[in-house]
């Protein structure tokens, strides 16, 4: 006792400020040294890491790289390096979880042997420790079933200054890591981390270099995701232009942030232009890598989004498929790109007219990744409009779910939250809550103007929507306003015969005849059902939906005998509509939005 007084006293009066806990833990880091240096220098390794737990696989990467001989030793065996864990911790110098996988180093213990460290000696260890990191890195972001590895890889980023490393190893890791949070639908720690690494890059490595270039990339993904698309735009084409001037148009790299640039166009509203460069992308990728290459199905999957977009379902369908068939193939049970492609199909089949196929397509598959990941909010928001469209009780509560769990995860100012409040709105107004359904949209659509612009198909659909509840409270005028507008809008950005100009033409031709002006009206039903009969099939429910109004309006009988029948075939007996066909009133072509 006697003794550890005297060293006690010695140590307190080496320390500037010297505190109990100080001399204590210094002493026993001492103890510890003359125990075992190998177990030490593995203590002062984890003070480079963050206060997050440290697991034995992330010290056992360290056998790769050059480390003194005992050191080398006790990491290179598994056991040993267990062994020495335990050491650490019956030292008192971090704590161990009851099965001995993991050590937490206290901040304090930390901070105690930083600033004993000389910056010789400092630059060794962070140099291997930032080695150590690196070789614990699983090489897919992609991949869930290396997801617990990067959880555990992320935190300890900036503590060790990852993004000031200086081999090209470790900065992979940082755009892995990257990559990670967005894969898993984490879109702000996506952007948060590759801001950084752009920011120090551009000063360290150059704009032009190639590792900065991919974290613009990424960074321009992230800005998207979260609600800013300008910012995501202007850094797409600064570094596509580079890329394409440095290392080529079909470089990877460059095809990857082309591809990007493609989702800016859709979230601009340009649908066609984005068809036409991923159209071109995939020839390229196909040519270079072949049709199963992971990123050249995720152009095909882009390329499918935007025919949908376009309201080509089928031609969407047939890729969609295709893109499917591949992932299940190369991809583990329930990777997320295969449940984006589960998705992608059920929109189609959505489109299409098939609301019974698409519970078929995603049964099951959404739970197979976090219920809060994009792609499983994007099969619940399906969920509930296959529901509402099958005249199923249970559709508003899943939209309202689906709507409050996009809020929580994406806040209000984003396309997908919105996308889902229009989604809802549907089924509110169907159930007579005209005022509800009015508050949900009016929100929606001034959202939509704010995020996506006057313009865009997606602000005019939801318009449309907002005149087909005004106009089921009987303001015809109010609802011919609106209509007027938004059809000549629809018609200049997505052409005459898309589904949503369709929809906002049925809509107006109610209007029109609520007005009086029965032969106006008239024509634009007949030409509506003309055109949606070409574009969405003669038995598609909106086609029939369609022909049921032009053959009310004409009192047509007949016509009318052969809609029901049509009805009664897409959607069974008992549904919904037919009490609005029973009172002999026209119905609604709702309008619901793909993911862009």
């Amino acid at each position: 006792m006697g003794e550890y007084l005297e060293r006690y006293d010695r140590r307190a009066t080496e320390l500037a400020f010297p505190t109990p806990i100080r001399v204590t833990w210094g002493l026993a880091a001492d103890a510890l040294g003359e125990a075992a240096p190998a177990d030490r220098v593995l203590l002062e390794l984890c003070t480079f890491l963050a206060s997050a737990p440290v697991s034995w696989q992330l010290l056992w990467a360290a056998r790769t790289l050059p480390l003194e001989p005992e050191v080398a030793r006790t990491v290179r065996v598994e056991r040993r390096l267990r062994a020495a864990m335990r050491r650490i911790a019956r030292f008192g110098l971090a704590g161990l979880d009851p099965s001995g996988e993991r050590l937490t180093v206290h901040p304090l213990v930390r901070g105690m042997f930083g600033q004993e460290l000389s910056s010789e000696r400092h630059a060794e260890l962070l140099r291997i420790v930032r080695g150590m990191l690196s070789a614990a890195d699983p090489g897919d972001p992609d991949n869930p079933a290396g997801w617990y590895r990067y959880t555990e890889l992320a935190p300890h980023l900036i503590h060790s200054d990852l993004l000031g490393g200086d081999a090209e190893e470790v900065r992979q890791l940082v755009i892995n890591c990257i990559r990670f949070h967005f894969a898993r639908g984490d879109y702000d720690s996506s952007r948060e981390l590759a801001g950084s690494a752009v920011a120090r890059w551009r000063d360290g490595l150059g704009e032009s270099a190639e590792q900065t270039l991919l974290a613009s990339f990424h960074l321009a993904n992230a800005l998207r995701a979260v609600g800013r698309p300008a910012d995501a735009r202007n850094l797409n084409l600064q570094t596509l232009r580079t890329q394409r001037e440095v290392f080529g148009a079909d470089d990877e790299a460059t095809l990857a942030t082309a591809n990007s640039v493609g989702g800016d166009l859709r979230m601009q509203g340009h649908f066609g232009q984005a068809r036409q460069l991923d159209a071109d992308n995939l020839v390229r990728y196909r040519r270079l890598f072949g049709e199963s290459f992971p990123t050249a199905l995720r152009c095909a999957n882009n390329l499918a989004i935007d025919l949908r977009l376009l309201g080509d379902f089928r031609g969407a369908r047939a890729l969609d498929e295709q893109t499917l068939r591949h992932r299940q193939a190369i991809f583990v049970d329930g990777h997320p790109e295969t449940l984006s492609s589960r998705a992608a199909l059920a929109y189609d089949l959505y489109g299409l007219g098939d609301y019974t196929g698409v519970a078929t397509v995603l049964a099951g598959h959404a739970e197979q990744v976090a219920e809060d990941h994009p792609f499983a909010l994007w099969a619940g928001r399906l969920t509930a409009m296959a529901a509402y469209r099958l005249g199923r009780p249970e559709a508003r509560h899943l939209a309202a779910t689906n709507l409050e769990a996009c809020r929580q995860r994406f806040g209000d100012l984003n396309v997908d939250t919105l996308s889902t409040a229009l989604s809802l709105a549907n089924c509110v107004r169907a159930a007579g809550d005209l005022g509800a359904a009015h508050e949900l949209l009016e929100r929606a659509v001034i959202r939509f103007h704010a995020v996506l612009g006057d313009e865009h198909p997606f602000t005019l659909a939801a318009s449309a929507g907002l005149a087909a509840v005004v106009r089921g409270a009987g303001r015809h005028h109010e609802a011919r306003t609106i209509d007027e507008e938004v059809l000549g809008g629809l018609r200049r950005s997505v052409g005459a015969d898309h589904p949503f100009t369709l929809s906002c033409a049925n809509g107006l031709a109610a209007d029109l005849f609520a007005a009086g002006e029965g032969q106006p009206a008239r024509e634009l039903a007949a030409d509506t059902l003309r055109r949606s009969r070409v574009v969405r099939g003669a038995d598609h429910p909106d086609t029939v939906a369609c022909a049921w109004n032009l053959a009310l309006a004409d009192q047509d009988e007949a016509g009318q005998q052969q809609a029901l029948a049509a009805l009664a075939k897409a959607y069974g007996d008992g549904h919904p509509v037919f009490r609005v066909t029973a009172a002999g009133q026209r119905l609604e072509t709702d309008v619901d939005l793909p993911p862009l």
